[in-house]
């Protein structure tokens, strides 16, 4: 059964003073985050602080193959997340912060293909080496505080990432190890029968919904052969459709935080009885802020101009009900509703809670979905 759904990087939204209620509810367990890069002082700080502070830590192998790939140069601007900044190699330690995955503008000669990654030479590799070295200190010191920590896995390369395994393992950790699509299943078959607790990754884009699904099939059904009781963790994984499809242990994705940032929010579906909602159904994908309503030619229009009155109302049922209650702006003489970023943060962490609720107080075990919600 789905026991946990992580709101990815939902800790550094608590770093911030508005964000503090995120943090009380991290404490207490109301929901859960996975950290997708643990070397930020920042981090460090907060969980110095907050002793009942548990967190899902990822190793943040995305971002230094990234700088270790070219993709962080000398004088070369690059976007990460939303912010403009220039990195040099050897601020790679210094000022790559939690969540800051890299996307150039200027493509490096190793961004096309895979031959970075499968021609790493961890043994030979001073920064790979440092890197893992203050990886597993950092494990030692908070690991009471860590619900599970990953490998500096290298998507594409198993035999590499065994490698890291075995060396986090010699400094006395066990960190989850994570089985990709287009890694050899002989893998999976290896992670299932030695570790209590692995991942599946490499799904997160590109990839056709019937690869996807026969991808997913394989390992549950390797699983279930292997280890019935193995606790699987997906990585970017929390289409409801999905999380009920197969027996995850637990689930994570940016998405929440991606929606927020495009100015959209989930709503669900009215529940069949018309009392309440239903979680179970894919939701709805608004478009809720204020540059929906300036811009009336967005390809995803604002939810007042693209629903009926009744189906308005409905969803300031749901915003009402994650404690949400629109601001408004005057647009041809007309008062329009809509929500700023704190506010689509907000509604889009209390659907996930809700879907996890619904998930767990309902008893969904290993449910299968035999033909389309829609």
């Amino acid at each position: 059964m789905l026991k946990h759904i992580h709101l990815a990087n939902l800790l550094q939204t608590a770093r911030r003073p508005e964000g503090k209620k995120y943090l009380d509810q991290l404490i207490s367990g109301e929901c859960t985050t996975l950290e997708t890069f643990w070397k930020h002082k920042a981090l460090e700080e907060a969980l110095d602080a907050n002793p009942d502070l548990r967190i899902f830590m990822d190793s943040g192998a995305y971002s230094l193959f990234n700088a270790l790939a070219g993709r962080i140069k000398d004088n070369t601007a690059m976007e990460v997340d939303e912010r403009q900044d220039s990195y040099t190699p050897e601020e790679f330690y210094k000022q790559l912060s939690v969540n800051e995955r890299v996307f150039f503008t200027d493509k490096s000669e190793h961004s096309s293909d895979l031959s970075f990654v499968q021609s790493i030479d961890v043994d030979n590799n001073p920064d790979i080496q440092k890197y893992l070295d203050e990886y597993i200190a950092f494990i030692h010191k908070y690991e009471k505080q860590l619900t599970g920590y990953v490998n500096l896995d290298i998507i594409y390369n198993a035999e590499k990432s065994w490698e890291i395994q075995q060396y986090m393992e010699k400094g006395g950790v066990r960190p989850i190890p994570v089985f990709h699509h287009g890694e050899d299943f002989k893998w999976l078959y290896k992670y299932a029968e030695e570790y209590d607790y692995i991942g599946i990754g490499g799904v997160a884009s590109g990839m056709a919904r019937t690869e996807f699904e026969g991808f997913c099939d394989q390992c549950f059904k390797i699983i279930e052969k292997v280890k019935p009781t193995l606790k699987v963790h997906g990585f970017a994984i929390t289409a409801v459709k999905y999380m009920l499809k197969w027996p995850w242990y637990s689930c994570d994705s940016t998405s929440w935080l991606k929606l927020t940032a495009f100015g959209k929010v989930w709503v669900p579906r009215a529940a069949a009885d018309g009392e309440g909602f239903d979680y179970m159904r894919p939701p709805f994908i608004i478009g809720c802020s204020d540059i929906f309503l300036v811009r009336p030619n967005c390809t995803f229009d604002h939810y007042a101009r693209r629903f009926s009155k009744d189906e308005v109302k409905i969803i300031h049922d749901w915003f009402d009900f994650c404690g949400v209650k629109p601001k408004t702006m005057m647009i041809e003489n007309e008062e329009m509703p809509y929500l700023d970023t704190e506010q689509r943060m907000q509604v889009n962490v209390e659907y996930y809670k809700k879907v996890l609720k619904e998930i767990t107080e309902s008893g969904h075990i290993t449910p299968r979905i035999q033909k389309p919600l829609f």
